[in-house]
């Protein structure tokens, strides 16, 4: 073992025979280095140390992280609904008690609001027919004597009436938009959108009734089904129209403006009759039929 001081070589024994050094200390001081690794030297580890001391490390501080913030983002999402939820309810509510005095001053800030609006106006008429054709068929199956639960297609009766009543409201509404233009009042297309949304808002409300009438099964709902569409057809776009104020004397006239709308939403009815009724009807037929 030779000497770390004066580097006799020794044969054996704790002790250098030259110097007297403790050959064990410097034994261990000459094997200590070769036990750390180099710098260009990764660190080995078992698998039990890898789990102990890189695994847990990499676990606290990267993939929780990343855990959490793949986590989050269904979560902001779902925040974000709650929020818009509760401020539509707010403003849903607001409309509802003053229709006129709270709609007349509604700008594009409500935009998301309006198509909020036009949607569940869109849904609630397929959802309050598709469940009064189930009530009315379950009705008959009682009467003859049948346990049958018969359904209408949801597909043919509501997805496809939804989307075609969403694209009808929104023609109503460009067409509510032409006239303001021709009347030639400075309004956007967003401000006026916005506006028939928050004057649909109490017709929506009646057909939300029927839809609860339709649930309960009491016939009664065709009644607010009838009212809530048909007046909404008509009354909307007047109060919209109506709603803008002219600055000057040029352009269309607020009543012709109105008499443009009705006979544009006249031909459009007309042309999409079959998306917007045929399919409920069908699907009503094909319920009977099965009796």
């Amino acid at each position: 073992m030779q000497c770390p001081v004066c580097s006799h070589q020794n044969e054996g024994g704790k002790f250098c025979e030259q110097c007297g050094t403790k050959l064990e200390t410097a034994a261990y001081q000459e094997a200590a280095p070769t036990a750390e690794p180099t710098m260009n030297q990764a660190p080995s580890y078992t698998s039990q140390q890898g789990y102990q001391q890189g695994n847990p490390q990499g676990y606290q501080q990267g993939n929780p992280q990343g855990f959490q913030q793949v986590n989050s983002q269904p979560n902001q999402y779902l925040e974000g609904a709650k929020n818009i939820s509760k401020m539509y309810f707010g403003y849903f509510m607001e409309v509802l008690k003053k229709p006129y005095a709270s709609s007349k001053s509604v700008g594009e800030e409500h935009f998301t609001n309006a198509i909020i609006t036009i949607v569940l106006y869109s849904l609630i008429i397929p959802l309050m027919l598709y469940f009064g054709i189930k009530s009315f068929t379950s009705s008959l199956s009682g009467m003859w004597g049948n346990t049958l639960d018969i359904s209408p297609p949801f597909t043919e009766t509501v997805i496809y009436p939804t989307f075609a009543y969403a694209i009808f409201i929104l023609l109503v509404a460009t067409f509510s938009f032409a006239a303001v233009k021709l009347a030639k009042v400075n309004a956007s297309y967003k401000e006026v959108i916005s506006r028939f949304g928050s004057f649909l808002i109490p017709f929506l409300a009646i057909l939300l009734i029927g839809f609860v009438l339709s649930l309960l099964k009491a016939k009664i709902f065709v009644l607010f089904l009838v009212l809530g569409f048909s007046t909404s057809l008509i009354v909307v776009p007047t109060l919209v129209i109506a709603s803008f104020k002219k600055e000057t004397q040029d352009g269309l006239d607020v009543i012709y403006g109105t008499i443009l709308t009705y006979v544009l939403t006249c031909i459009t009815i007309a042309i999409m009759s079959e998306m917007l009724f045929e399919r409920i009807v069908t699907a009503f037929y094909q319920a009977i039929s099965l009796f």
